[in-house]
């Protein structure tokens, strides 16, 4: 709805829609790429020494890095909301080795798809503070904020009014992964 507000063309997808058949025609076979996609789902990254094989977790799919790798996303703003869909192999991880030089997970096949940045969490999330704190995000995009000036607004007047998941934990696990500057949405 802000999106569209804002004249902003938008598409939404939800419960059943949501498919990866729906979201690889969308995102893989446009003239072009949108400018933020924004997934709202359950994700894990990261659970085995190949981080391609992080998911997130559609309707009666999980969709995963190597699918994601396929779509179109020059020069996207991508929003994981979802659980542990920032995490990065850096350490332990139960795995017997780290995977080289691709540690990032879930990021790395956006990244690879063209997003230019993307906004993870990297623990799991509660939807009390996920929704309010990707909704302020892209107010603040859409008012013309750089992506990390947007999530750093989002998460300090959250703090200034928030009344509940004012926590570390609550707020703290969303942040942004940019190639290159943090870019503007809309101005």
């Amino acid at each position: 709805d802000l999106y569209a507000a804002d004249g902003v063309p938008a598409q939404v997808l939800l419960g059943p829609d949501v498919r990866e058949d729906t979201l690889g025609r969308l995102l893989s076979t446009r003239e072009t790429a949108p400018t933020c996609v924004h997934l709202a789902l359950h994700g894990a990254s990261v659970e085995s020494d190949s981080p391609l094989e992080s998911w997130l977790l559609l309707a009666a799919a999980r969709l995963d890095g190597i699918r994601l790798i396929q779509w179109r996303l020059s020069g996207a703003t991508v929003v994981l909301s979802a659980c542990c869909s920032g995490q990065r192999a850096i350490g332990g991880r139960g795995m017997r080795e780290l995977p080289g030089d691709d540690l990032l997970g879930l990021q790395r096949a956006f990244f690879a798809a063209g997003a230019r940045q993307v906004l993870g969490a990297l623990w799991e999330v509660d939807g009390g503070i996920a929704r309010p704190l990707t909704l302020a995000f892209h107010r603040g995009l859409l008012d013309g904020q750089p992506a990390d000036v947007a999530l750093q607004t989002a998460i300090v007047d959250h703090l200034d009014t928030g009344l509940l998941y004012t926590e570390l934990a609550h707020w703290a696990p969303f942040f942004l992964m940019c190639v290159g500057k943090p870019q503007q949405i809309h101005s």
